[in-house]
Order: C-alpha cells, then structure tokens, then sequence
C-alpha cells in the first residue's frame, strides 16, 4: 500500500468491520427497542388488570346504589310526611295558643 490505495484485502477488512459495527449498532438498539417494548407491553397488562379490578368496584358500587334507592326514597317520603305533620302541629299550637289568650 502506498498511503494513497488500499489493496484489495485492506477494503475488504473494512468493509467486515464497518458492516461488523453495524450490525453491533443495530443489534443493540433492537434489543433495547425490544426491552422497551416489553416493559410498555408489561405496564399496558398491568393497567388493564387495574381497569378490570376498578370496573368491577364500580360495578358493586352501582349495585349498592341501585338497592339503597329504595330506602331513600322511602326516607324522603318519610320527611316529607313529618314536615306535613309538624306544619299541622303548629297549626294547633298557634291555634291553641291563640284561644288560651282570649281565654
């Protein structure tokens, strides 16, 4: 070799070890791409257990609520009632109230 050419045998040894280092490079960032991957597939099954486990609290929840209705409909009839009832009764007391001062 003159400081100018390659030989033959030269360019071929590069041209291995450039496609050598390629490959290293690729490999590498594939493998990491890869590794990602599987940690973003790992978090993604992990997630969706949660929104599964969530979804079915929601569900008993809902459930409760469904049954509890009942009884706060049957509560707020209940005050109502009372209200209606208080009101009368303080109907009679101003009534009566009133007649015991006449008296």
């Amino acid at each position: 070799m003159d400081g100018k050419k390659f030989d033959k045998n030269t360019l071929k040894t590069l041209v291995i070890a450039a496609s050598l280092l390629l490959n290293c490079v690729l490999g590498g960032a594939s493998y990491t791409y890869y590794h990602h991957l599987a940690e973003q597939m790992n978090e993604t099954a992990s997630l969706q257990s949660q929104v599964s486990h969530l979804e079915g609290s929601v569900s008993d929840l809902q459930a409760q609520a469904d049954e509890s209705q009942p009884t706060i409909d049957d509560l707020k009839a209940q005050v109502a009632s009372l209200t209606e009832e208080k009101n009368g009764l303080q109907t009679q007391v101003d009534t009566l109230t009133s007649q015991k001062a006449d008296l």
